[in-house]
């Protein structure tokens, strides 16, 4: 098979065909810094520290994916190159918490190798709430800190590449992203006994032994291996449509489902919930009959999102993330005076939880509503289910408040029931 020639910081280099550019650098001598990547793992380029400059291209190319191609001409350090990677470096460091560099083992982190490296200064990026996680101390044999973890998902190539334990997936998106062990539980697993892959790949001190917290976290030193896709029969192509189909059902997806999901598939619990907390139409928590969902991006920003997320406020008196019964959004209703819609709120409430109109005190968002009419309504929702006692009793709340228009009820068809029981006479 014919070498494919390139040119690397001046340098020309034959390899053959599949070679990247990280190993065709590394057979000329020239180092380029990673942090997610390691020769006995399949490359990801998740990190983009190793990133390069190709020729005619606008873009930087990750160098541990990125196959030589005949011709090319690359940049290892140019500015442009050491700007992107500083800018990555700081934005780590900017989301880690807590005095790292006064950490004992501080020297043992390749970030802050690259960091030194790299003459990267104190982060220009100000995080208002840096990812702060308790260590999980639990486990008899490997300590946590996701505080100090940055996502390079070495912890999990290791445990499902080479230990084949599936253990870690990567769970939630965006800012919340973090390693996550089954439904997001602390680390505590029997088959980590003597294992330690995990540690010793670790780039950062976010794992660390538990038998010597005091020594080095790093274990012996172990040879190389030929990376390898794990040997699973996988139908993880079934998993989505899966889990939407669960969400429909049940309003979000259940921790049992997913163990059973995980079991049907041949994937871990941690895989089912990583992609279970990864898209915004899935959810782990049960969620409401009706879900509103408002873009928050810059372009919906621009759009207006804020004008109605101000609306829906005002409107049933709930903010992003929160909840509302359906009593108190019947009484939301009947505050702007919609009878029709209060009904049907109400109506749903008790189909819940038939003493879920009981409480006396119910949350009116905006302002206040005529007692008198409230206790007329539930009532109405109550003979309208045939529940005589509980019609019966709103009735005489609502007289208490000051409702005097019986008259009315005799032509009702939903109290048609009520009008005839004898208890009903000692209202009027």
């Amino acid at each position: 098979m014919r070498a494919l020639r390139v040119r690397i910081d001046n340098k020309e280099v034959d390899g053959p065909p599949g070679t990247t550019i990280l190993e065709a650098a590394e057979k000329a001598g020239i180092q380029i810094p990673t942090l997610c990547h390691h020769r006995d793992f399949i490359p990801t380029g998740s990190c983009r520290i190793c990133v390069v400059e190709q020729e005619g291209s606008d873009r930087l190319v990750g160098s541990c994916h990125t196959p030589i191609a005949q011709g090319m001409v690359l940049h290892t350090r140019s500015p442009k190159v050491l700007w992107a990677r500083k800018a990555t470096v700081e934005l780590l460091l900017a989301g880690h918490t807590g005095p790292c560099v006064m950490d004992f083992r501080a020297a043992q982190c390749d970030l802050h190798k690259i960091a030194s490296d790299l003459e990267a200064g104190p982060p220009r990026f100000s995080v208002k709430r840096p990812r702060f996680y308790p260590i999980e101390d639990v486990s008899p044999y490997v300590h946590r800190d996701l505080s100090k973890s940055i996502l390079c998902s070495r912890c999990i190539s290791a445990c499902s590449e080479i230990a084949r334990q599936h253990v870690f997936s990567t769970g939630y998106r965006s800012f919340h992203s973090k390693i996550v062990v089954d439904n997001d539980i602390p680390l505590d697993k029997e088959i980590c006994k003597d294992c330690w892959l995990c540690v010793e790949y670790c780039p950062t001190t976010a794992l660390s032994k538990a038998k010597q917290p005091g020594d080095k976290k790093r274990g012996k030193k172990m040879a190389s291996r030929t990376p390898q896709h794990p040997s699973r029969d996988l139908k993880s192509g079934d998993l989505l449509p899966m889990l939407k189909k669960a969400q429909d059902k049940s309003r979000y997806v259940p921790p049992k489902f997913m163990a059973d999901t995980a079991g049907s598939l041949n994937l871990s619990i941690s895989e089912v919930y990583g992609v279970s907390t990864f898209y915004s139409f899935l959810s782990t928590k049960p969620l409401g009959k009706n879900v509103i969902r408002v873009c928050k991006s810059v372009p919906c920003h621009l759009q207006g999102s804020q004008m109605i997320l101000r609306s829906i406020e005002d409107e049933i008196g709930i903010k992003p993330g929160e909840a509302v019964f359906y009593k108190n959004l019947g009484s939301a209703w009947l505050a702007r005076g919609n009878v029709e819609k209060t009904l049907e709120a109400w109506n749903e409430a008790l189909r819940l939880d038939p003493a879920a109109l009981e409480t006396d005190a119910v949350k009116v968002p905006g302002g206040g509503v005529d007692a008198a009419k409230q206790y007329f309504l539930f009532a109405k929702v109550a003979a309208a289910r045939g529940d005589v006692e509980r019609a019966l009793e709103f009735l005489k709340r609502a007289q208490a408040a000051g409702f005097n228009e019986f008259a009315k009820l005799e032509h009702d068809a939903d109290f048609a029931s009520i009008v005839k029981d004898p208890r009903y006479a000692a209202l009027k």
